[in-house]
């Protein structure tokens, strides 16, 4: 039996909404983190990817990453990692990099970088194996270089490890994912510690041959996380693998910013007032640690946004300084069709759609990614910063 730690989507310099509080944020789960695993003593750490927001992160970010990992390499465990989408930036004359191999050479082997070109390491009888993000315009690459890792590692022990970070079909829905599980689960592997998906899929401790685990994000990266955030937590995994089997252990982090998501159908003045007076005593019961976010999506057929803006200007003076910002939206309602016009859940296959009208595959590759990214509910900065990276790849 070995007792290793997964963690995932540090997001380290991620400023959310431009708050310099935010940052913060993500900095102190990263460092409970380190604390946490190290208090764990493992033999040894999967990192799944996205370290950092962005792959230029700045030079704080980049010492505070550093003392992290080298406090954690110290302690006696090695850090295995591998570049996850926002680690990895395009590079003069073609291809993609991450500061991960900084971090390599700095820590003297105490971190090793796995990659195209280094995708397995063995560690006391303990197969590693990991590859970086691959874009779903790249996934046949992939699904090669998995299945020689597979056959390398087949002759070997029996605790074999993959880190990837991926977003896999059916644990997620088919326009967000690049592999599908069946892909996985033909391979060689004892467990698959992956990356990219915010939410854990194993929030309590549980035994599972061969599983899929997310480990999820240290912090919350996207708004729709804080709707599990309670159920959930955020934090890594305490792994004991024997074999095929690995028993899970979710670790909570105690430094996580709060979030209190309100969703209401409001259509009168009278209304606003009980919202505001419902959310201004959910403020004042609190007891966390941080000054929460409180996020209030509204959908109403009548309100318009001088509406909306009274609203949030009441909240912010009524409630000062016992939160960290207040966010108010209004979706439009349709009087007729009230909430039916809403739709989660695409109606039509887009993908075939996009085959009808697009005949140029590489164009249509980028029109579904642009698309996907879209669904993702990125940001115009992310959605570009995204684009830019695959735009590094691509040639029309």
């Amino acid at each position: 039996m070995v007792r290793f730690v997964h963690l995932a989507d540090a997001h380290l310099g991620r400023r959310q909404y431009g708050l310099e509080e935010r940052e913060r944020d993500f900095l102190e789960a990263f460092n409970e983190a380190v604390d946490r695993i190290i208090e764990a003593k493992p033999e040894f750490v999967v990192f799944s990817g996205d370290l950092f927001d962005s792959y230029r992160p700045s030079p704080t970010t980049l010492v505070s990453a550093f003392v992290g990992l080298k406090r954690i390499v110290d302690s006696g465990a090695r850090v295995f990692a591998v570049a996850g989408n926002h680690d990895l930036g395009p590079v003069p004359g073609g291809g993609r990099s991450s500061p991960l191999p900084l971090f390599e050479k700095a820590l003297e082997g105490g971190l090793v970088n796995l990659s195209y070109s280094r995708p397995v390491e063995r560690l006391d009888g303990v197969f590693v194996a990991g590859l970086p993000y691959t874009p779903r315009q790249e996934v046949e690459a992939l699904k090669s270089a998995l299945d020689a890792i597979s056959k390398r590692v087949q002759m070997g022990p029996a605790q074999v490890v993959l880190i990837l970070h991926q977003a896999v079909k059916p644990i997620v829905p088919p326009q967000k994912a690049e592999i599908d599980r069946t892909v996985l689960d033909r391979l060689a592997f004892g467990y698959y510690a992956m990356g990219h998906v915010h939410d854990r899929n194993f929030p309590r401790r549980t035994s599972q041959r061969r599983p899929i685990a997310y480990s999820g994000s240290l912090e919350v990266v996207e708004e729709r996380e804080a709707d599990k955030l309670e159920v959930y937590g955020k934090g890594f995994y305490v792994v004991d693998l024997d074999g095929e089997e690995a028993n899970i252990s979710p670790v909570n982090l105690s430094s996580i910013r709060p979030f209190l998501v309100f969703r209401e159908r409001v259509d009168s003045a009278r209304g606003l007032e009980e919202l505001a007076s419902k959310i201004e005593a959910r403020v004042a019961g609190g007891t966390w640690a941080k000054p929460p976010v409180v996020r209030v999506s509204l959908s109403s057929a009548r309100l318009d946004p001088r509406d909306v803006k009274d609203l949030q200007d009441a909240l912010r003076d009524s409630l000062g300084q016992r939160v960290l910002k207040v966010f108010v939206r209004l979706r439009r309602l349709d009087e007729k069709l009230g909430e039916a016009e809403v739709s989660i859940e695409p109606k039509i296959d887009v993908e075939k759609v996009f085959e009808e009208i697009i005949p140029a595959e590489n164009v249509r590759r980028l029109a579904i990614e642009i698309y996907r990214l879209y669904l993702e509910g990125k940001g115009s900065k992310e959605l570009i910063r995204e684009l830019e990276r695959i735009y590094e790849g691509w040639a029309p």
